[in-house]
C-alpha cells in the first residue's frame, strides 16, 4: 500500500500574508524584487507540473528552490505554496518603493523559511511576516490655486466614505486613481489636510501602487513621499488627522476660565507627557484633581486615539464624566488640543457664562413627554421609511448603510442569513432592501443621505422594486 501525503495550505492558517524587507539602497531592493519574481514563476511551473507525479514530496523544497538557494548561498528547508488550485499565474506580488520591498499574497500559508533567508542574505532587515494588507503612507504638497482645491476635495470625498461604511470594499465609489484591486477586508484609513499639505494612510493592494503614483504626478503635486508599511509615518498621519479634527470639533478655548479650576487627564497624550501636562496646569493657574467627581472642572482627553474624534473606546473616566454631566455637574470634557490653547486669565464674559450654564442645565434636565405636535412630527419622520409589514425575506438581497445603532455589521449579516436572505455587495437593480442605520439616520431627519441611499432612490425613481427601510424596520422583520 502506498500513502501519499499532500501538505495542504487550505486551512485556518491560510489568509493574506505580507512580508516587508528594508534594504540599504533602492538598487538592492529593485534587483531583489526582480530575482524573486523570476523565482516565483519558475517555482510555480515546477510545482504545477509535479501535481500528478506520485514521487513529488510536498514536504521538501522544489529543485528550483534548492538551485535558487545554492546560487545565493543560503539553505532552503521547507515547501513553499500558495492559492488552492495551482500556482501558475497566481504568484505573490512583489513591489518596491524606494529601498523597501513588500511581498504579498491574498491566500497562502506564509512565505516559509526560504524567502526571508534570501532577503537577509541580500542584506535586508526583514520584518516578521503578518496577515495585514500592505499599507501606504502618502504625503505631498497640493498644487496652487483651483487645481489644489479640486484635488483636496476629490480625495476628501473618497475618504469620507469611511464614516458611512466599515469596509473599504463596501464603499460605493472606488479610488480616484482608478485602482482595480481594492483591499476589501479593512477600512483602517486616516487622512488630513493642513493648509497645502495633504496626507493619508490606508491599506492598498500592492498592484495599485503605480496607478496611485501616476495619478498624483499627473495632478502635479510636489514633495511627494510614499512609504510602504511604515508604522511610524502612519502614526504621524493619524496624529495629523486628530489635530485637524480637533481644530474643527473643539470648543473655543478663549471662552474657558482656568484660574483655580481643577483638571484631570485621561487617555494617551499625543504632544506632551503627564508631567508636562501637570506643569502646564500650574502655569495657567489651575490645580490637578485625583479623580472624576462633581468638583472637577475639566477632564482632558488625550488626542492620540481619542474617542472624542471617533477613534478608540471611551475609558472609565470619560464615561464617569459624561454620567455626571447628565446629572447636572458643571464639568467640561475637552481635548488635549483645546487644553494646549488655554491661557491664564481666559474665560467668557458673565453673560456668556450664564448662557453656557443655561445650556448645560437644559441638557441635564430630563426630557418631558413630547407634545402632540412633536409626536405628530416624529410619526411623519418615521413614516418616511417603508416599514416591515407584509415584507418577505427568503431569498431577498439586503445591503446596509449608515451607522447601525443596535448591532454590528457582522451581526446584521448573521440576521440576514437567519431570515433566509443574502447580503449584497452594492446598490443595484437586483437589490431588494437597503437598510439605513438608525443612528443619525436621514430617514428621521438627521444627517445627510449617503451615496448608497442616493443611488437607491435613483433606482426606485427609475422603476426598480428595491425598498429602503430603517434599522428598526429590519429588526421587526427579524422578529416575524
Amino acid at each position: 500500500m502506498k500513502i501519499s501525503v499532500w501538505n495542504s495550505f487550505s486551512c485556518n492558517n491560510s489568509s493574506s500574508y505580507r512580508l516587508v524587507a528594508r534594504f540599504s539602497s533602492e538598487k538592492l531592493a529593485a534587483e531583489s524584487a526582480a530575482q524573486l519574481r523570476e523565482f516565483f514563476v519558475a517555482h510555480a511551473v515546477e510545482t504545477d507540473q509535479s501535481f500528478e507525479d506520485d514521487s513529488f514530496d510536498y514536504n521538501k523544497p522544489t529543485q528550483v528552490a534548492l538551485d535558487f538557494a545554492k546560487k545565493h548561498k543560503f539553505k532552503w528547508k521547507g515547501y513553499l505554496g500558495w492559492g488552492d488550485c495551482g500556482l501558475v499565474d497566481d504568484e505573490p506580488h512583489v513591489v518596491t518603493t524606494g529601498s523597501t520591498l513588500v511581498l504579498w499574497h491574498s491566500y497562502c500559508g506564509g512565505f516559509g523559511d526560504g524567502v526571508p533567508a534570501y532577503l537577509k542574505k541580500r542584506g535586508a532587515k526583514v520584518e516578521k511576516e503578518s496577515r495585514d494588507a500592505p499599507s501606504i503612507a502618502v504625503r505631498f504638497t497640493l498644487p496652487a490655486g483651483k487645481a489644489g482645491d479640486k484635488l483636496a476635495s476629490e480625495l476628501a470625498a473618497y475618504f469620507a466614505q469611511a464614516q458611512q461604511e466599515e469596509y473599504i470594499g463596501d464603499w460605493p465609489e472606488g479610488p480616484p486613481w482608478k485602482g482595480d484591486n481594492v483591499y476589501e477586508e479593512s477600512s483602517t484609513v486616516a487622512w488630513a489636510q493642513d493648509g497645502t499639505s495633504f496626507a493619508f494612510d490606508m491599506p492598498i493592494d500592492a498592484r495599485d501602487l503605480p496607478a496611485l503614483k501616476t495619478y498624483l504626478e499627473k495632478k502635479k503635486v510636489s514633495d511627494l513621499s510614499m512609504s510602504l508599511c511604515d508604522a511610524k509615518q502612519g502614526k504621524a498621519i493619524r496624529q495629523m488627522a486628530q489635530r485637524a479634527a480637533a481644530n474643527t470639533a473643539d470648543v473655543d478655548a478663549s471662552s474657558l476660565a482656568v484660574e483655580g479650576k481643577k483638571f484631570l487627564f485621561t487617555g494617551k497624550l499625543a504632544t506632551l507627557s503627564r508631567a508636562d501636562a501637570k506643569k502646564r496646569v500650574a502655569e495657567i493657574g489651575g490645580t490637578i484633581a485625583g479623580s472624576v467627581s462633581k468638583d472637577l472642572d475639566y477632564l482632558v482627553v488625550g488626542d492620540e486615539g481619542s474617542p472624542l474624534f471617533g477613534e478608540g473606546a471611551k475609558g472609565s473616566k470619560l464615561l464617569a464624566a459624561e454620567k455626571l454631566q447628565k446629572q447636572g455637574a458643571g464639568l467640561q470634557i475637552i481635548s488635549e488640543n483645546t487644553f494646549l490653547k488655554l491661557q491664564r486669565g481666559g474665560g467668557a464674559p458673565a453673560t456668556a457664562k450664564k448662557k453656557v450654564a443655561k445650556k448645560a442645565a437644559a441638557k441635564a434636565t430630563p426630557k418631558k413627554a413630547p407634545s402632540k405636535a412633536t409626536a405628530k412630527k416624529a410619526t411623519k419622520k418615521k413614516a418616511s421609511s417603508t416599514g416591515a409589514g407584509g415584507r418577505t425575506t427568503v431569498g431577498k438581497k439586503f445591503l446596509f448603510t449608515g451607522k447601525l445603532a443596535s448591532m454590528t455589521r457582522s451581526e446584521a449579516k448573521t440576521r440576514v442569513a437567519d431570515l433566509g436572505g443574502v447580503s449584497a455587495g452594492s446598490v443595484s437593480k437586483d437589490l431588494d432592501y437597503l437598510v439605513i442605520g438608525d443612528e443619525g439616520s436621514p430617514l428621521f431627519g438627521e444627517g445627510k443621505k449617503g451615496s448608497k441611499m442616493v443611488a437607491a432612490e435613483k433606482l426606485i425613481a427609475a422603476g426598480a422594486s428595491l425598498v429602503i427601510i430603517s434599522e428598526t424596520d429590519f429588526l421587526q422583520l427579524a422578529k416575524k
